[in-house]
């Protein structure tokens, strides 16, 4: 695996933790690293112009969380273990102390993220930004109300094929208006809807969504009253909740210091609602560009930006094709006859898993 002019970027689908992207910054003992985490439905494919955004300052790593991505057919993770403490456990096994980190995430990753801040030593925390994500509820009776509706929607999920569930996705899910009303009409809507539906079962979202649901995720707000590491909020204008969480943090973040030397620091983009990461993916990337250059300490070598055609998949000869993601889809075909076994019962159906590489083909002619 060979990455245009820096070091090589390590796709990660082994059993014993998250699936994974790990890229490298040019030196092999980073002394920090950049985490980033996706939303609910999604995973580490929608942050990837992050990582290539911010794959010069620090080692980056893209997570799947449970129950999403490639993460979704890791046997060894346990139906129960929550999102917090398996990304835990695969940044202790990744990039093990004294090693900082900067976590970054999007929606329920920010949410992932936040709690994962709470729970690091504070000098394993070089900062934290929260993409359009939730501290918690202060009320027990929000918190057990917002369960609720969390559950009764897990339970629809289940019961939804992948068909429904993409139906379910574009007349439902995605009208709503933390949404704002133009998203569907964006032009990478579609690209977006794929990532959210190939290969996907709608019983591990809902497994997910029910682990990871609000209403069970203690308040953070008293953490984010004195954070021990520069935080950033990012919120879009059109998401009126999430702005409303923007706000009540501006409003304790010591408004009479500079920008540069409050803890809490607060930015609210325009024209795009809660799909920070589609609508606004530019100024997103280029926010969390200039936070994470002055929260992290330089790169032991300096390392040019990984360029936009990502990961260099060598084949015969000088040409190759620039992959950006790569993830497993497991499948299963029914045979059109028993097969008969020397042993045990006949063979019904076979099963396996297909590699998806997913990029731009960079050849003379077309690949073959």
């Amino acid at each position: 695996v060979h990455v245009h002019g820096s070091s090589p970027v390590h796709v990660h689908l082994t059993s014993d933790m998250l699936a994974h992207t790990h890229a490298r910054c040019g030196a092999s003992d980073s002394e920090a690293a950049i985490v980033l985490l996706h939303g609910f439905l999604g995973d580490r494919r929608d942050v990837e112009p992050l990582r290539q955004k911010l794959g010069a300052l620090a080692d980056c790593i893209s997570l799947d969380l449970p129950g999403h991505g490639d993460s979704a057919w890791m046997p060894t993770i346990d139906a129960g273990t929550s999102a917090v403490d398996a990304a835990l456990a695969t940044l202790e096994a990744l990039c093990p102390p004294p090693a900082r980190l900067l976590l970054v995430g999007y929606s329920m990753g920010g949410r992932v993220a936040l709690q994962l801040a709470a729970r690091l030593p504070p000098p394993r925390l070089a900062g934290l930004v929260i993409l359009s994500g939730s501290p918690g509820l202060d009320d027990g009776a929000l918190r057990e109300a917002r369960l609720s509706r969390d559950v009764a929607l897990a339970a629809r999920l289940r019961a939804m094929t992948p068909p429904h569930f993409d139906e379910w996705l574009r007349r439902e899910w995605y009208r709503a208006a933390l949404w704002g009303g133009r998203l569907q009409e964006h032009p990478s809507f579609e690209r977006m809807l794929l990532r959210r539906t190939d290969g996907a079962q709608p019983r591990d979202r809902a497994a997910s969504l029910e682990r990871e649901s609000v209403g069970r995720q203690p308040s953070c707000w008293p953490w984010l009253e004195a954070p021990p590491a520069p935080v950033l909020y990012v919120a879009g204008e059109e998401d009126e909740a999430y702005c409303k969480v923007a706000t009540r943090l501006a409003e304790h973040s010591g408004v009479a210091e500079p920008v540069e030397r409050r803890l809490v620091r607060v930015a609210v983009l325009p024209a795009a609602g809660h799909a920070l990461l589609l609508e606004a993916s530019a100024p997103v990337a280029e926010i969390c560009h200039a936070f994470a250059s002055q929260v992290l300490p330089p790169p032991l070598v300096p390392a040019s930006p990984p360029p936009a055609e990502g990961v260099r998949i060598q084949a015969r000869g000088p040409e190759g094709v620039d992959a950006l993601s790569a993830r497993l889809l497991p499948f299963r075909l029914p045979l059109t006859a028993p097969l008969p076994l020397a042993r045990g019962h006949p063979l019904t159906e076979r099963a396996g898993v297909l590699l998806l590489v997913e990029g731009n083909v960079s050849l003379p002619c077309p690949l073959r």
